[in-house]
């Protein structure tokens, strides 16, 4: 009898462990494809950012040269493709609270950037987790901090108004889009 609930014992804790393992091995293969969607992401953006150097380069020796000619032309429209493409990679949450034209501003803005708006709430009253006391643009990632800077220029000339640059801690975003995600809280 205690041969049988000794095997019994031995029986499911095996089988507990075979489970375990699977459970395990299924997190590490989720983690490994958000790990290869990430470098294919970075892949994507690396190309993008060697076609702008090839451009400025371009434009550069353009300048100098003060020539007009039809292939650096070609060469500007397939920049500014390039750079059109490299926006839609990344994603913009859009708060505003009572400021609705700055607000159709803004989206028209990123828009007319190519940006993705994914989120765009126009709320009644500040929730906890909303910018203090100026319109901010939080960004997720150091890797941003050159994008949300120039996105903080240009608002700053549209609305005439400052923005605050804050790292965000990064509530509510996906681990997986912290590389491309960005807030604009108006204030």
């Amino acid at each position: 009898m205690n041969n049988k609930i000794l095997s019994l014992f031995f029986f499911i804790l095996m089988l507990s462990g075979i489970f375990y393992s699977i459970h395990l091995f299924m997190q590490l293969k989720e983690k490994n494809i958000q790990l290869s969607l990430s470098r294919l992401k970075l892949e994507k953006i690396e190309k993008l950012y060697k076609i702008e150097l090839n451009y400025r380069d371009s434009v550069a020796s353009l300048s100098k040269k003060n020539v007009k000619d039809s292939s650096i032309l070609m060469k500007i429209k397939e920049f500014k493709s390039a750079e059109f493409l490299k926006n839609s990679v990344f994603k913009f949450g859009l708060y505003s609270i009572g400021l609705e034209k700055e607000m159709k501003v803004v989206e028209n803005y990123l828009n007319n950037k190519n940006y993705k708006i994914v989120e765009l709430y126009s709320l009644e009253e500040r929730p906890p987790w909303y910018a203090r006391n100026q319109s901010t643009i939080f960004y997720y990632s150091d890797s941003n901090l050159e994008l949300a800077n120039q996105i903080k220029k240009d608002l700053e000339s549209l609305l005439g108004s400052e923005f605050e640059l804050m790292l965000g801690a990064g509530q509510g975003v996906r681990d997986s889009e912290k590389d491309v995600k960005l807030n604009v809280h108006l204030f």
